[in-house]
């Protein structure tokens, strides 16, 4: 992928590894589009360091809770973006959810954004990204679906299902758009994580380290671009944490 000739839609690029694409993908000379929910103060921050380097830039507001907001964004990228040729949704919801205190809000609130608004946008931006006869579209997935941790049901069943869907999506939109999937280890830790946490962390880690921001970015623009021969591929970056 041209980066200078391509627009990319970013969900959830305001802050942490969404903000860093984002920051990397302008230094490129890509047009982006940026999304964000509630981080309006850090997405207009992050827009207006990046319009000195992309093409350009576009902030898009939306609760991917709320199919109609799917739909909003999906048809607002397509009327100012002109040629889309690429997808990251890394917009999604990591919520502890002990079984004990789970309930259908938070299952449901889950699965909309980090399952239904990443394979809706997919579809519905994929399908113009085939008419236009090419894209690549990378979902962001975690290595724990095979592995789940306790307390994490709603999440550990949203990034199972989009495994599988980043499968058949592959499938339907070949041979013009790739779909694929980088399933994340510990790369960042959550916010708020302290030092014994991280050590803890760490000495789970074969490679004795958190991957940082940098390992992620890596990884999606290798499979964003024209050179990669993947599609429906899972690219795990973890550190090897899935051997242990």
């Amino acid at each position: 992928m041209n980066h200078r000739e391509s627009c990319i839609l970013i969900t959830g690029s305001a802050r942490r590894l969404g903000m860093a694409l984002a920051e990397a993908l302008a230094a490129r000379g890509a047009a982006l589009a940026l999304h964000y929910h509630r981080s309006q103060a850090d997405a207009e921050r992050l827009a207006r360091r990046l319009e000195t380097t992309a093409r350009q830039v576009w902030l898009f507001q939306a609760d991917l809770r709320r199919p109609e907001d799917q739909e909003k964004l999906a048809q607002q990228v397509m009327s100012h973006c002109g040629q889309l040729s690429g997808i990251v949704n890394g917009a999604s919801i990591y919520d502890r959810t002990p079984l004990t205190a789970l309930d259908r809000n938070a299952w449901e609130e889950t699965l909309s954004v980090n399952l239904s608004a990443a394979v809706w946008l997919s579809v519905i931006l994929g399908r113009e990204m085939k008419r236009a006869g090419h894209g690549s579209i990378v979902q962001i997935g975690d290595w724990s679906v095979h592995r789940p941790y306790p307390d994490y049901l709603a999440y550990t069943v949203s990034k199972g299902g989009l495994e599988t869907a980043t499968l058949a999506l592959a499938r339907e939109l070949a041979p013009e758009v790739r779909v694929n999937m980088v399933a994340l280890g510990p790369i960042l830790l959550p916010d708020g994580s302290g030092p014994e946490y991280e050590a803890r962390v760490k000495r789970a880690v074969p490679l004795g380290r958190l991957g940082g921001p940098a390992a992620f970015v890596e990884a999606v623009l290798y499979l964003l671009g024209d050179t990669s021969f993947c599609t429906g591929t899972v690219l795990t970056v973890d550190g090897g944490r899935s051997l242990v």
